[in-house]
């Protein structure tokens, strides 16, 4: 499992193993993760 991070104005400073500025992000983040681990 890893963590994903939605910045945002409020919180500053948080550990996550991927940190996003928009939600459209995560695609390719998924994808990546898929095509590691032979799932895409």
């Amino acid at each position: 499992m890893i963590g994903i991070w939605k910045c945002d104005g409020y919180w500053h400073g948080v550990e996550a193993d991927f940190s996003i500025e928009e939600l459209e992000e995560l695609l390719g983040i998924i994808q990546t993760g898929a095509e590691m681990h032979d799932r895409f």
